[in-house]
């Protein structure tokens, strides 16, 4: 049932019943990564090996609506601040898996969580834009970010 030797087994929201991943990609769902190659990619990125300054303003920019409201996302990324601290968060979640990832550019920290259940993400309505619907996110950021905690 595996996608292949490697990968964790993904599980159903109930935590027992096994599933088998979608084998399908899109531009939306189907990208599988792991913790190590995802923490290379949040260095490559603090390290400007991804993108210059220039362009990652305009990512991690919050996107205009037609009528005028600034929305919580940029490019790719949602967008927040509290206690005059911006970060930049993404989540997925699909069949058997899902992920967190927040940047806290200005301290050049990110928090990266997987999973191989819909759990980490189902639960939550992340997709309206507010990272504290997520308790992991809440701990992570009222714990490491916003209380001054050193790493």
């Amino acid at each position: 049932m595996r996608l292949k030797q490697n990968t964790a087994q993904g599980y159903a929201s109930n935590g027992s019943q096994l599933v088998e991943y979608p084998k399908n990609f899109s531009t939306a769902a189907g990208l599988i990564s792991n913790i190590d190659d995802m923490l290379k990619y949040a260095i490559a990125f603090d390290g400007n090996l991804l993108l210059t300054d220039d362009l990652k303003a305009k990512v991690f920019s919050p996107m205009i609506s037609n009528d005028g409201k600034t929305l919580p996302y940029g490019l790719g990324w949602f967008i927040q601040q509290k206690e005059g601290i911006k970060f930049t968060w993404h989540y997925g979640y699909w069949v058997g898996m899902s992920s967190l990832i927040i940047r806290v550019p200005e301290k050049k920290l990110t928090f990266v969580l997987m999973a191989n259940s819909d759990m980490l993400s189902a639960q939550y309505p992340l997709g309206d834009g507010d990272i504290w619907v997520s308790p992991y996110a809440n701990e992570f950021l009222k714990s490491f970010v916003l209380a001054g905690a050193k790493l």
